[in-house]
């Protein structure tokens, strides 16, 4: 409410994916507000952490950026309003366990039920950029690579009206098995999306 610019870089900071430092800037008026929103973060190295009972053990590194633009006089106006750019690059990664939440193990063993892994998962890199324009996030690439799949995705995030869709392709890297592999598609309420086949 009052106004202000405020910026922060963080050194030697420990991250998921191990050392690193990250850089935030934001710029923000009174209401009706104006802001200005820019976030680099970059790490490397080796690092665990745990959530829900899970452990990650990220190998390699993690560079991602934000930036976001918006205004409005209600937080829904501002939301409504937002521009800008996500993308994250990650990788290697490997859990230890996965946990019980939607975005770990139901999307993963809808994604890699051929893996025959109960417990882990393995993530050689992930890719994901997102444009925002109008308050809607959608997919300029999101390519996730497995040692068994490569899987492309589409779609797009309404942040306002707390929706998203998008379907997740997978495609078997050689030499194929000749396990059928079927699109997965994502929809629904952002926090609790339907995950299900997208015959």
């Amino acid at each position: 409410s009052s106004g202000g610019d405020w910026k922060l870089r963080m050194l030697d900071a420990r991250f998921p994916a191990g050392e690193g430092e990250a850089e935030v800037s934001l710029r923000c008026g009174r209401l009706p507000v104006e802001f200005d929103l820019r976030s680099r973060v970059r790490s490397k190295g080796k690092s665990h952490f745990g959530q829900s009972g899970a452990t990650v053990e990220v190998l390699g590194r993690m560079e991602s950026i934000l930036v976001l633009t918006g205004r409005g006089s209600t937080w829904k106006e501002v939301v409504g309003d937002l521009a800008g750019r996500f993308a994250v690059f990650l990788g290697p990664v490997q859990t230890g366990a996965l946990a019980d939440s939607f975005y770990a193990r139901g999307l993963f063993h809808a994604l890699t039920v051929s893996w025959r892994q109960s417990q882990k998962a393995v993530v050689d890199c992930a890719i994901i950029d997102m444009h925002i324009e109008k308050g809607v996030a959608r997919t300029h690439q999101i390519v996730i690579a497995t040692p068994t799949l490569v899987i492309d995705g589409h779609g797009e995030v309404e942040l306002a009206e707390d929706r998203v869709d998008i379907a997740l392709i997978p495609r078997p890297k050689p030499p194929r098995l000749g396990t059928l592999h079927v699109p997965v598609r994502v929809s629904g309420s952002i926090e609790k999306p339907h995950v299900g086949l997208d015959w």
